[in-house]
């Protein structure tokens, strides 16, 4: 069993809108997401001699296309201001939104801090290229920035 401590966020904390963000991303063929609410803290695992930042995202998926999509939660990843990319530690297992229909989707996003990346007082970016797809075909999507609200 590992346990943490978290520093800065109550162990009752709750996700928030960001303090900005760039909005909605909309594809050509009508899908659109959207950063929701997040959370950003710090935390160290007993066991490490480094702090930990998890991010989690709560992203709302909306399908105005006429087919059913695949959303690929392990697919996302979160950018930091250096360009160092962080990997979404969801399950593999793909969830299928049908046409017209709205789903919401949480990520979490951990990295180790003081290596540059993500800061929870800096911007961030999700990237979605690979994580929403269409008879298997990647959706194109703008990154969606946003600053995470500490």
């Amino acid at each position: 069993m590992v346990a943490s401590l978290v520093i800065g966020a109550g162990a009752c904390a709750t996700l928030t809108p960001p303090m900005t963000s760039s909005g909605p991303a909309a594809s050509p063929n009508g899908i659109q997401i959207a950063v929701l609410r997040q959370l950003c803290a710090v935390s160290q695992p007993f066991d490490a001699y480094t702090n930990w930042l998890d991010e989690t995202v709560e992203l709302e998926v909306q399908n105005g296309s006429s087919e059913p999509l695949n959303i690929h939660r392990d697919r996302f990843h979160l950018i930091g201001p250096d360009g160092s990319a962080v990997a979404s530690r969801a399950s593999a297992d793909p969830l299928v939104l049908e046409k017209g229909a709205k789903q919401t989707v949480e990520l979490t996003f951990s990295t180790r801090m003081g290596n540059g990346g993500l800061d929870c007082r800096k911007p961030m970016r999700l990237d979605s290229r690979a994580a929403i797809t269409a008879r298997e075909a990647p959706v194109a999507f703008r990154e969606v920035s946003f600053v995470p609200a500490i």
